[in-house]
């Protein structure tokens, strides 16, 4: 083949492998990208051993989280997980360890799962046995309740057909017992006997039906605490002033007493990072308001970024923020109006 012929078959299966790759990329689902995740990825190492490891909180609690630790190295015999407290004497004193099992279609995988019992700032500490010794690496992870799990139809039929077979035989045996236990064998019940069994019958079923309409008030209060309980985010109310300054007011909807305003820690040396991206989706802003007062942010506007003048206006996105005791918390807030403002997250 002469060197033009190659030069234009290189040319054509480079013009092929393109077109393939667009079409591939045409031939794509859309990606929604969830900022805020509960998911918790991180990539350290455990003393000589290089980690990713992945926990996925449970959204009810207690519930169970599921641990993925992929390792690069060869030479790891066991891995072992642990749920501990983040800070406090719970973190001092590791219950017995669960070891992780190795995927059997990757030697460098392994998986796990923990109970989480309850809520807070929570740690899942990794060690790691090989041959190069023992390592440990440590996750924070938080774990807030976020949903109720609903029961399915078809465990609600069976429940409601056992408890209902139930109820009546507690009111038959009853019923039972008193038109017939002190007869004599082979002896039929009289008018009498049969009266006692049907008034006996009658109590049971008022006591049976107490006790359900009880038990199902029970489960309606344990059900709205719960509810109470569910992870609710702060919430914040953007404006802009006169003086074109970007203000984020924080407002706690009521959660639990421990969440404050007042205990924000740095996060590479800001206390707040937030995005704004506007509704075109063409540009991001990275921005680091400055707390003014407890709960209240603000930034100038007029400060340039990277050597260009941003505007805030029409934008939208996310921001975070970590708290003191561990865990990091989610504010929302939709309005829209001459601004533009669609929602902040915090």
């Amino acid at each position: 083949m002469s060197p033009s012929a190659a030069s234009r078959a290189s040319r054509r299966r480079s013009w092929i492998a393109l077109a393939a790759f667009v079409a591939a990329l045409a031939l794509q689902p859309s990606v929604a990208a969830h900022v805020g995740s509960p998911d918790v990825f991180l990539d350290g190492l455990a003393g000589p051993y290089r980690l990713f490891v992945t926990v996925r909180p449970p959204y009810a609690i207690p519930g169970v989280a599921d641990v993925g630790i992929l390792t690069t190295a060869d030479d790891v015999r066991d891995v072992h997980i642990v749920p501990l407290p983040l800070s406090g004497p719970g973190a001092q004193f590791a219950p017995v360890a669960d070891r992780a099992a190795r995927s059997p279609g990757d030697p460098r995988s392994f998986t796990g799962h923990l109970w989480m019992m309850t809520a807070g700032a929570w740690q899942v500490r990794v060690t790691v046995d090989g041959d190069r010794g023992t390592g440990t690496l440590s996750i924070p992870v938080p774990t807030f309740p976020q949903s109720t799990l609903a029961m399915n139809h078809g465990l609600r039929v069976v429940l409601f057909v056992l408890m209902f077979l139930l109820a009546a035989g507690f009111v038959g045996i009853a019923s039972a017992m008193a038109r017939e236990a002190r007869l004599e064998p082979g002896v039929a019940a009289d008018r009498r006997a049969r009266r006692r069994g049907w008034i006996v019958g009658a109590v049971a079923a008022c006591v049976v039906g107490g006790i359900v309409f009880l038990g199902n008030w029970w489960w309606t209060v344990e059900a709205s605490n719960y509810a109470r309980y569910v992870y609710k985010p702060l919430q914040a109310t953007p404006t802009v002033t006169r003086d074109a300054r970007l203000r984020l007011e924080l407002h706690d909807p009521g959660w639990i007493a421990s969440r404050h305003l007042n205990d924000f820690v740095p996060d590479h040396g800001h206390l707040m990072h937030l995005f704004l991206v506007p509704p075109a989706l063409d540009r991001l802003w990275h921005l680091h308001p400055d707390e003014i007062t407890t709960g209240t942010f603000e930034h100038d506007s007029r400060r340039p970024v990277a050597g260009r003048r941003q505007r805030v206006g029409g934008a939208r996105g996310p921001a975070e923020a970590g708290h003191y005791r561990g865990g990091s918390h989610a504010v929302f807030h939709h309005r829209r109006d001459r601004h533009g403002f669609c929602s902040v997250r915090l």
